[in-house]
Formats: C-alpha cells, sequence, structure tokens
C-alpha cells in the first residue's frame, strides 16, 4: 500500500501569496495538478481558498495571479464608525466577488479531490469542519457551495464581517486550526482507516512571524483599543506553532513544513491585508526561495513518486422507504 499523502495549507490573510507561488513551482515541476500527489487537502482561511482552488485543479498559477490583480478588490475598506469598533475593517463583498468568478456555483460536491475545511460556527459556538463525502457518514455537506465554504473559513475577526448562511453563522477556521495539519491527521486515521505511520505530510504556511511583546510598560495596561487586530494575529500564529510541534512529534520524518520566519525588515512590510508592490515582491521571492529549496529533495521526490489513492465521492443510499 502506497504512503497516504497529506497537503496542509495554512491561513495568513494576503500573505496566502506566498502558498500560491510555491505551489505553483512545484506544480510545474510536477509536470500535472499538484492535487494529484496528495490523497487528502487541508486547507484554512486563505489556506482553504487555495485547497479548494487545487482540488478543482486550478493551475496555481493562477491563483498567483489572482491575489496580483485583485488584492486591492479584497481588501478594500469601508466606512468604519467610532474609530473601527463597530464594524470590520473590511467588507467581504470584494471577496465574494472574486470567488464567484474563480468557484461559480460549484459546490462540495465537485470537488475533485478529498479536502477538509476548517471553520468556526458562532451559531453553536464550537469548530466544524467542511468535507468532502469521503466517508457514508457525511451527509450534510456536498451541497453547500464552494463560495460560502471559502467565506465560512476565512472570516477574520476584526478583518471581515461574520458569514452569515441558512446553516449558520461562521468565522475564520484559523482560531481553532490556523495549520489544519492535526484536523488531517485525525481524519485519516479516523474515516480512511490510515496508519499513523502511513501518514506523510506536507505543509506550506505563508510567512509565519513571531507576534511578541515590545518590552514597554503600557504593553501590560493593552486594551482593545491597544490590541487592535495584534490579538486575532497573535493567536493564528500561536495555534499555527502549536500544531506544527504536534504535527512534528507525531509524524516525525514524515513531515515537511516549508514556510519561512521573515526578518524584522520583511516583517514590517507584509501582512494579512498588505497588497502593496513592496509586499508582493517579497512574498513572491521568499517562495521562490523556499521551492528551490524544497525541489530536489528527497521530500519533493518521494511526492513526485506517488501514485495517489482514487476519490470516489461515496454515493448515497436511497431511504429505506419501508
Amino acid at each position: 500500500m502506497n504512503d497516504f499523502h497529506i497537503l496542509a495549507l495554512s491561513g495568513g490573510g494576503f500573505k496566502g501569496l506566498y502558498t500560491a507561488k510555491v505551489l505553483a513551482k512545484i506544480e510545474e515541476e510536477f509536470g500535472c495538478p499538484v492535487a494529484q500527489k496528495f490523497d487528502l487537502i487541508a486547507g484554512t482561511s486563505i489556506g482553504g481558498i487555495l485547497g479548494i482552488a487545487v482540488s478543482l485543479e486550478i493551475p496555481a498559477s493562477e491563483m498567483v495571479k489572482l491575489f496580483v490583480d485583485h488584492g486591492k478588490t479584497i481588501f478594500s475598506s469601508q466606512k468604519r464608525s467610532w474609530i473601527g469598533m463597530c464594524k470590520s475593517k473590511y467588507s467581504n463583498k470584494g471577496l465574494h466577488e472574486v470567488l464567484q468568478g474563480i468557484f461559480g456555483d460549484k459546490t462540495v460536491g465537485d470537488l475533485k479531490h478529498r479536502v477538509i475545511i476548517p471553520t468556526i460556527n458562532f451559531t453553536k459556538g464550537g469548530p466544524q469542519v467542511i468535507k468532502t463525502r469521503h466517508h457514508e457518514s457525511f451527509r450534510m455537506d456536498h451541497s453547500k457551495k464552494l463560495v460560502d465554504v471559502a467565506l465560512m473559513t476565512s472570516a477574520a475577526p476584526t478583518f471581515f464581517p461574520i458569514h452569515r448562511t441558512d446553516y449558520g453563522d461562521f468565522i475564520d477556521g484559523g482560531l481553532t486550526a490556523n495549520h489544519p495539519g492535526l484536523f488531517a491527521c485525525i481524519e485519516a486515521q479516523k474515516f480512511l482507516d490510515v496508519k499513523l505511520e502511513d501518514i506523510y505530510q506536507l505543509h506550506i504556511g505563508t510567512l509565519s512571524g513571531k507576534y511578541t511583546s515590545s518590552g514597554k510598560t503600557g504593553v501590560l495596561k493593552s486594551g482593545l483599543l491597544q490590541w487592535k487586530t495584534k490579538l486575532i494575529e497573535l493567536i493564528f500564529s500561536c495555534q499555527e506553532q502549536s500544531t506544527d510541534q504536534i504535527v512534528k512529534f507525531m509524524l516525525e520524518a514524515n513531515y515537511y513544513s516549508i514556510d519561512e520566519t521573515p526578518s524584522d525588515d520583511q516583517a514590517s512590510s507584509i501582512g494579512l491585508d498588505k497588497v502593496d508592490e513592496v509586499a508582493q515582491r517579497i512574498l513572491k521571492q521568499c517562495a521562490e526561495v523556499s521551492a528551490q529549496s524544497f525541489i530536489g529533495k528527497p521530500e519533493f521526490n518521494r511526492l513526485k513518486n506517488h501514485s495517489k489513492h482514487q476519490f470516489i465521492p461515496i454515493p448515497f443510499e436511497k431511504e429505506n422507504t419501508k
């Protein structure tokens, strides 16, 4: 039996350009859609959006172009009342427009590969994972529109508004699984009967930085106005680091993470919502370096030579009318 390969894509807002560029370089070397080398794709927030695109076999190079062409459309500020306390920093209208252009009216049932997308169901007050029908017990997600799923996993608090649907209100999955690799390992074991020792996971981050105290006395008294969006970014960063350590402990040599810690100068020029040319240049250049470092390594060749397990969505059985 072949190894079971997992692709885990982290959240990070516009820094997902780094992820998309890494995927594009790997895909170029593979000579085929990158999803064809993975048995399960897990993505959160922008990683979830990229995971959906990968599973539809949309070329990663097209997603790179999307970041460059539509970054300002996605992060288009709206009027905020009382110094921004009553509204999110951005409307999701631009993001919705871009997603509609990519995914149209396709649903989870149209995905060509196994996918899991973490989000937070704010209506029930807990995490929820949107899944393809790769297990007979999964009956609720196949009809969900991909645009909705993408908005559900990427509604970062303070940045974008809560995404309201007929089946609940949702916020960014990064609050529980910004790095979705642990969720993916559990999914493979529990629902796909994969042994832990057979799992190989490639994780691609978003130039994950660390958010630390400045050491100034005033920071000890920080209230909501002082924290602003930094609290959300700290939560995402800590969740990312925790999961990286846990999955590395679980999988040992069967885990490889493509990510970089930006320098202080770079960190000041990139961010969840920084879309200017300087940010784009740093993200793409770092992705080039990271991809080139990975390509040619034994871990890359292991992926390139992998024959994935075929994904056939489990059909719904006719209801018993007796």
